[in-house]
């Protein structure tokens, strides 16, 4: 009979240890859950990122385009002394072939403080973007945050997960950013605190120390389980988004139309439906509006750029320094064409250019 506590104390250790190895087995499934979870989340939210960078351009080309002489020198000046991009970024780094033809790192400083740009003065008072509703580029600015093309989206409350520890709660984890949700990752485990719990596994001798790992490995859990339902439920926001963006490219391109030179037709197709299956089409379709209408851009800088460098630029130089990256449909009567009918009517530098 005396035996009977030990018994009974060493059966329900061993019973502990069981559900402690059955919640470990758990918080292992879910890792590998959480891993290709993210990774999938990662690719989709680096398409949707491109596709909000892609429309943002085309809003900086049609902008300039149309600013006059002294606003482009005023938006210049702004927008070089705004923070540059932050080294690494996948999708910024896949743009910088396109954007050196079209005005380099001031582009990409224009795409990651789009949030502040768009409510500056030179902004609001130029013509460009005519017909655009503002609540349409108010949304390209919030979802350029949200996905981690500005910069300040890495302030998310989740930037430093590894750090807070045991302070990380589900309200951190729901208010946290797509960009955010992005760069944690796996992370999240760590810094729940659970690779500490199964440290603590294999030393536990009683079964308070037992019961204490299982109560802890189920609020930590919760936590992680609190992350995938947040990172499916951005999931599920990006899809929509990339649907609004769709339609954005679609409005802003066909507003874009009218800066193309008499008789030129766009080399672009956006006859494709609003669905997320149209996502790669779409991705295609800005690309080859980028081109078409960076050749605008092109040539107003690179003559401006001269200008101001105390050159003596000429517009049949400009132009043939234009035509020699351009593409193979692009020809000299078209980019002739383009800084007689269009430049030349916000441009008085390039209206008087010999």
């Amino acid at each position: 009979m005396g035996l009977l506590p030990i018994d009974d104390w060493v059966y329900h250790l061993s019973f502990k240890r069981d559900e402690v190895n059955r919640k470990h087995q758990e918080v292992v499934n879910t890792e590998n859950t959480v891993q290709s979870r993210v990774l999938l989340f990662n690719t989709q939210l680096n398409q949707y990122k491109l596709l909000l960078s892609n429309n943002a351009i085309l809003l900086y080309i049609d902008k300039t385009v149309r600013m006059t002489d002294l606003q482009l020198k005023d938006f210049t000046v702004s927008i070089d002394a705004l923070e540059p991009p932050v080294d690494g970024d996948i999708v910024l780094n896949s743009l910088t072939t396109i954007t050196e033809l079209i005005g380099g790192f001031l582009v990409l400083k224009f795409l990651v403080n789009l949030k502040n740009v768009i409510k500056e003065k030179f902004w609001t008072d130029s013509e460009a973007a005519e017909g655009l509703d503002e609540d349409v580029v108010e949304d390209l600015a919030e979802e350029s945050f949200d996905s981690g093309i500005v910069d300040s989206a890495s302030e998310s409350s989740i930037e430093s997960l590894e750090d807070v520890g045991e302070e990380v709660t589900e309200a951190v984890v729901e208010d946290a950013t797509s960009a955010a949700l992005a760069s944690t990752g796996v992370g999240i485990l760590l810094a729940v605190g659970i690779d500490v719990i199964f440290g603590l596994i294999n030393g536990a001798k009683e079964v308070e120390q037992l019961d204490k790992i299982i109560s802890d490995l189920d609020s930590k859990m919760t936590i992680v389980n609190g992350y995938l339902t947040t990172v499916n439920k951005k999931s599920d926001e990006i899809t929509t988004g990339a649907v609004t963006q769709i339609q954005t490219f679609k409005d802003v391109s066909a507003g874009m139309l009218k800066i193309l030179p008499p008789g030129h037709q766009p080399t672009f197709d956006f006859g494709f439906p609003d669905t997320i299956a149209s996502l790669d089409k779409c991705l295609a379709a800005q690309q080859a509006a980028i081109s078409q209408f960076g050749l605008l851009v092109q040539l107003r800088t690179n003559y401006v750029t001269a200008l101001n460098n105390g050159r003596n630029p000429t517009k049949a130089g400009t132009i043939y320094v234009v035509l020699s990256t351009a593409p193979q449909w692009v020809t000299e009567a078209i980019l002739t064409s383009i800084w007689d009918d269009v430049l030349a009517k916000y441009s008085t530098l390039m209206k008087n250019a010999t």
